[in-house]
């Protein structure tokens, strides 16, 4: 019957509300070296600029960038302000395109203010890069960093925020000057003690799945090979198949 279930291309797994996973859950896992660098570089105070980079936007937003959030607010003890915007070749520099952003969302005037008006909230700003590629990409942000503690840092120490800026590249790996590249992973470990379908399989028992749904979404786990973008597809798959939802597996 297992067997059956498991060719249906439409699956839908009953749990109990006690059961439900937070679609979160993997931002839990691995990411070793992202907490390393970060455990390093982060201070209680001033002006971070970080770049990373993957063809998938999920990935990026949902894996990386959250896990970077999580790390800086416990570090910090604060909470934050967020702010996304997609980069255009509609202005000359990063910080052009930045500063008019928050302009016409009728944030805040410039980088400054921003700060100013978020007292003692650590500052994010998500720049997306999905057209440009290297060379106008390095003309944009040339000096960017440099502008930036120009404007902010001394505001930033006095009154005890960070700052924040991750630029997150879909178009290409360009390790841009003033900021601290994060590195991607190329895929994930499956096997192993400390490998993802342990980890997993140890998440799904503490949430008492039986054994039938947790070998069920091991062996989909397995046939991705690794992949991080196609093993990351799969597990938010599963997590919605096992949270009750109808989701085409295909």
């Amino acid at each position: 019957m297992l067997a059956r279930e498991r060719e249906q291309p439409i699956r839908t797994v009953n749990v109990s509300t006690e059961n439900k996973i937070d679609q979160r859950i993997i931002v839990k896992y691995d990411l070793e070296d992202l907490e390393a660098v970060l455990i390093k570089e982060l201070a209680y105070k001033g002006a971070f600029a970080f770049s990373l980079s993957s063809p998938d936007h999920h990935i990026l937003n949902d894996y990386i960038i959250t896990r970077i959030l999580d790390l800086c607010q416990e570090k910090t003890g604060r909470s934050y302000y967020k702010k996304e915007i997609c980069i255009s070749d509609n202005y000359l520099t990063l910080l052009e395109d930045i500063e008019t952003e928050l302009k016409e969302a009728n944030v805040c005037n410039n980088i400054l203010e921003l700060a100013q008006d978020n007292n003692k909230l650590n500052i994010f700003i998500i720049v997306w890069n999905h057209i440009l590629p290297p060379p106008i990409l390095e003309r944009k942000t040339l000096r960017f960093f440099e502008e930036i503690e120009e404007k902010c840092l001394n505001y930033l120490n006095k009154s005890q925020q960070c700052l924040f800026f991750i630029l997150a590249d879909t178009n290409c790996t360009y390790n841009t000057n003033g900021f601290l590249a994060i590195k991607t992973p190329n895929e994930f470990n499956l096997n192993g003690r400390k490998g993802l379908l342990e980890w997993f399989r140890n998440e799904l028992s503490n949430r008492d799945f039986v054994e039938s749904e947790i070998s069920y979404c091991i062996d989909k786990l397995k046939g991705q090979k690794g992949d991080l973008i196609g093993t990351y597809c799969v597990l938010q798959q599963i997590i919605n198949e096992l949270n009750g939802r109808i989701l085409n597996n295909g």
